[in-house]
């Protein structure tokens, strides 16, 4: 239902919202990974935080599912999340970081950048197997994101500190190094 609220861009009032999260909080532990992220995509459209007790119980619910999540989900999800200004607990962030980190392989470098950028927002720190990681499978699929992604994505990784490592920005020109270049980003 919220989904359809969203996606018909009704926003219906906070009195309204919280009776109706009221009521489903005993069901986000049945509820699947793509239900989980549905609904706390639609509570990010709506511009909606939800009171801090139902949060706890979708995080806990999804720490559950995470492990099942799609790289889109991943993506979803995370978006979310910092749309609604929320910061996960440690261990939730955690695992999150590392699921996202084993489904990298799997997403296309706009998917990459959007999961990245996200995940900075909410205080994810990668460490650097993870950032190697996502360096190895990135540099051949951001060529392919748009430049707002490409900002994004450096803005994100200026903000980590992160200094991309120069092997794979030779001659072929791809690499995190050599997409900076080509904007032509200060301190950057």
């Amino acid at each position: 239902m919220l989904s359809s609220l969203a996606k018909l861009n009704c926003r219906p009032s906070g009195d309204w919202l919280n009776a109706v999260l009221l009521g489903t909080r005993r069901s986000l532990t049945d509820a699947s990974a793509a239900e989980l992220t549905d609904l706390v995509a639609s509570l990010a459209k709506l511009r909606y935080r939800p009171p801090e007790p139902w949060l706890q119980q979708y995080f806990n619910a999804s720490f559950q599912r995470l492990a099942f999540l799609t790289p889109q989900q991943f993506c979803t999800a995370a978006g979310a999340l910092s749309t609604l200004g929320r910061v996960p607990q440690r261990l939730w962030l955690d695992e999150f970081g590392r699921q996202l980190g084993v489904k990298l392989a799997l997403m296309s470098g706009g998917q990459q950048a959007q999961a990245v950028c996200a995940l900075v927002d909410m205080g994810y720190a990668p460490k650097a197997e993870w950032m190697a990681a996502f360096e190895q499978h990135s540099n051949a699929r951001l060529t392919g994101c748009s430049v707002d992604e490409l900002c994004a994505l450096l803005k994100a990784l200026v903000k980590l500190g992160y200094q991309p490592q120069v092997r794979g920005c030779g001659t072929d020109r791809r690499g995190l190094l050599a997409i900076a270049g080509m904007l032509h980003l200060p301190g950057v």
